[in-house]
């Protein structure tokens, strides 16, 4: 693949001289580009400046799967804290607007709906992992996990033709990570809660799902990885019916 195609998938970003960003390169690393969504008033992402940003952060592009949405997303009723079927109703339709895609390539693109997205997620992250209820039902685990599909599983740009150039100390970014990042967290949440059931979440998880999400290991941004680390443990310690399965797929791709 030619230089060209490479500079398009992975931008560099240049540092300023005066910049202080990521003297210490661990703690710095986790803050830049965090699940703030990027801030109306400012076209750069999280208040960061884009000229202030170490040049050994990379940007990841990713090309996802599906086309993006002309959806237009609004502010939904909070989730009530017990059991009804007006709640549960409201639930997946919450989980449904989450399975709507924005394009993070471009920061002043429905800034509105990605915030609105956002919102909805964190507010499905603090909902699974506080349990108040068995809220797993069929159409439940349908429609989290079809949220997990549109999300997740998409196509990472070449790396090819750099990998020769890139530095042990460069750190890459995935540019959707404030909406990824917590989709992460409301996966884990699901598979560690007591109410997890995997007798209903079979339909979902096959061999077609697994390898896909051991595809995504090909991400350079390693917090992606962490958590697709601590995914696949419970993946594999929940469904043992798949097991051998898993272990396979491991040997193949990583050994």
């Amino acid at each position: 693949m030619s230089g060209e195609s490479n500079s398009k998938n992975t931008q560099t970003i240049p540092l300023s001289e005066d910049s202080d960003y990521y003297d210490e390169e661990l703690e710095e690393y986790n803050s830049v580009f965090s699940t703030e969504t990027y801030p109306i008033d400012d076209y750069e992402p999280n208040k960061f400046r884009l000229s202030d940003i170490t040049n050994k952060i990379k940007i990841q592009s990713s090309s996802f799967l599906k086309s993006y949405n002309k959806i237009r997303l609004e502010p939904l009723p909070p989730l009530e804290k017990f059991f009804s079927s007006l709640n549960e109703e409201l639930l997946i339709k919450k989980i449904e607007q989450c399975q709507v895609m924005f394009d993070f390539s471009n920061p002043i693109f429905d800034l509105n709906g990605k915030e609105v997205k956002r919102t909805t997620l964190k507010e499905l992250s603090d909902f699974t992992h506080a349990s108040y209820y068995n809220y797993y039902t069929p159409p439940v685990y349908e429609a989290f996990f079809k949220m997990f599909e549109e999300n997740l599983f998409r196509i990472f740009p070449s790396f090819v033709d750099i990998e020769n150039e890139i530095d042990d100390e460069e750190f890459y970014f995935e540019i959707s990570w404030p909406h990824i990042s917590i989709v992460y967290e409301i996966f884990e949440n699901i598979l560690c809660s007591t109410h997890f059931d995997p007798t209903f979440a079979m339909p979902y998880v096959n061999e077609s799902f697994l390898i896909n999400i051991i595809e995504l290991f090909n991400t350079k941004d390693k917090r992606e990885r962490n958590y697709l680390t601590n995914i696949l443990h419970s993946l594999y310690s929940k469904f043992f019916n798949m097991r051998t399965y898993l272990r396979e797929c491991i040997g193949v791709v990583f050994y």
